[in-house]
């Protein structure tokens, strides 16, 4: 069952990349007048120009995001320093918080 959404993401993918530009590049007339807008209000240009860097921060944060999630979930699921570091800071640490201050 994976390998069958895999191999059709895949496909998917490919597709969405070479016929990107047949449907909402510059200049396409595939929507025709299905999609109305004003002369006034026609700023589509300026995002098919806008920075490299800007169009792929989206993609940076979501490959820091997993990276970390992974990370993380890795060094917590080591069950000795779980346990070490829990007994340290909870346990040990819980009656000297209730302590009374003189």
């Amino acid at each position: 069952m994976a390998f069958a959404l895999v191999i059709l993401s895949i496909g998917s993918l490919l597709c969405g990349y070479f016929l990107k530009d047949a449907f909402v590049g510059i200049g396409s007339t595939f929507w025709g007048n299905s999609i109305y807008k004003l002369d006034s209000h026609s700023i589509g240009l300026d995002f098919e120009f806008i920075p490299l860097s800007v169009k792929n921060t989206p993609l940076i944060f979501s490959l820091v995001g997993i990276f970390l999630g992974i990370t993380l979930n890795i060094f917590l699921n080591t069950r000795k320093f779980f346990t070490v570091t829990t007994n340290k800071k909870v346990i040990i640490g819980y009656p000297q918080f209730f302590t009374p201050v003189i």
